[in-house]
């Protein structure tokens, strides 16, 4: 009996033991999953938000390094994923033979459409065979034949329209209900792309052309924009950013340039019914920009189609519209520096803070780069602990 009591006692003992250790067990694995998947959350989780730059003209920022001078941003391809990119090109052409472009376009793989928009009554020369040619009236110059580009063309090279049966067993198609927009990129280029920027009569001689490849880099990162012309050339003095409450308070009352050859015999002022840029840029009804903005000179952008139709196709109706009014007048002038505001990606405010950081003064020059972000580096070693204040007047 009294053995009988022992073993049931060691039977018992042991199947403890036994539910003991297997909890122990099952509580070890159970840890093990929950660690395991942790780390798999961690790998899908968004990275945490930056929001500070350490400086926004040192390639170390992997976040800033390139905002100064607009180019450099995060998201870039690589050279070698650029060149596969799908493209789509636009020439604003008046008298200038286009055999400079075999070359310029040379090494890309996906060039799907290339458009020149004739506007002078000249023969178009040594544009690719692929080419198409538009001719319209001469008015706006470049920046109306782009605007006449995104309105009629681009949405027939971009866009698809799916219709669908209005009743199960009728046979009958519903009109398209649905567009899509494919991920390419527009390249927007005049047919004096490649030769002397005549902007440098008053920037110093420090502007110059950026490759294709990398406008194409640029536009295809989170900005979704890039300019032709780096403002900073060789001394990083100018920045691609402009303040936009000096900018809104250009005003432009006259232009010469290009007369001789665009002029088509109109009459009309050069003035407009617009006293300011921000009078004209309102005007458009587009998205209000950020305190600091992106602005293009010499007729040379390129952008994606996704922010092409982040905009109301009204907004660039209404440009087109105010482009019509003759050959050399202010719009024009006002166009060409609403581009980079209705195209490039706000920045956020760290990004703006940064770049007024980085600034020591802005350009107060109704005539040319009004507006733009400037760095005395001179001034700054003189006086490394005294921030110049006062705007540069030229």
């Amino acid at each position: 009996m009294l053995r009988r009591r022992r073993l049931s006692f060691s039977f018992c003992a042991a199947t403890i033991l036994v539910q003991y250790f297997s909890t122990l067990i099952y509580l070890h694995q159970q840890a093990v999953r929950d660690t395991a998947q942790i780390k798999i959350n961690e790998q899908f989780m968004d990275p945490p938000a930056v929001t500070k730059c350490t400086c926004v003209d040192w390639n170390e920022d992997k976040v800033c390094g390139g905002l100064w001078l607009g180019n450099r941003y995060p998201g870039m391809p690589s050279e070698e994923e650029a060149i596969h990119i799908k493209l789509h090109i636009v020439v604003s052409h008046c008298k200038k033979s286009l055999d400079w472009m075999p070359k310029y376009l040379e090494g890309f793989k996906n060039v799907a459409s290339i458009h020149v928009i004739s506007k002078c009554g000249q023969e178009v020369k040594g544009a690719p065979n692929q080419t198409t040619t538009v001719v319209i009236p001469n008015v706006g110059r470049c920046d109306h034949a782009f605007a006449y580009y995104i309105t009629e063309i681009l949405p027939q090279l971009v866009t698809q329209r799916f219709g669908g049966l209005i009743g199960l067993g009728t046979g009958l198609w519903s009109p398209a209900t649905t567009t899509t927009y494919d991920n390419s990129i527009i390249v927007f280029l005049k047919d004096t792309t490649v030769t002397k920027i005549h902007q440098n009569s008053f920037a110093g001689g420090q502007l110059r052309h950026i490759d294709l490849k990398s406008l194409v880099r640029i536009a295809s990162s989170v900005n979704g924009f890039a300019c032709g012309l780096d403002l900073g050339g060789g001394n990083g003095k100018f920045s691609a950013y402009h303040d936009v409450n000096t900018l809104y308070k250009q005003e432009l009352r006259g232009y010469n340039k290009g007369n001789k050859d665009y002029k088509n015999g109109d009459v009309v002022p050069f003035r407009s019914n617009y006293n300011t840029f921000g009078d004209f840029y309102k005007a458009l009804n587009a998205t209000s920009p950020s305190d600091l903005v992106q602005v293009c000179y010499g007729g040379i952008f390129v952008t994606s189609t996704e922010h092409v139709f982040k905009q109301d196709m009204n907004v660039w109706r209404t440009l087109e519209k105010a482009l019509e009014r003759g050959d050399n007048i202010q719009e024009g002038h006002f166009a060409e520096r609403s581009w980079g505001p209705l195209l490039s990606t706000p920045l956020k405010p760290f990004q703006i803070e940064a770049l007024r950081n980085h600034s020591t003064s802005v350009r107060i020059n109704h005539w040319a780069m009004h507006g733009t972000l400037t760095r005395d580096t001179l001034s700054l070693l003189r006086h490394p602990q005294q921030k110049l204040t006062k705007s540069i007047q030229n």
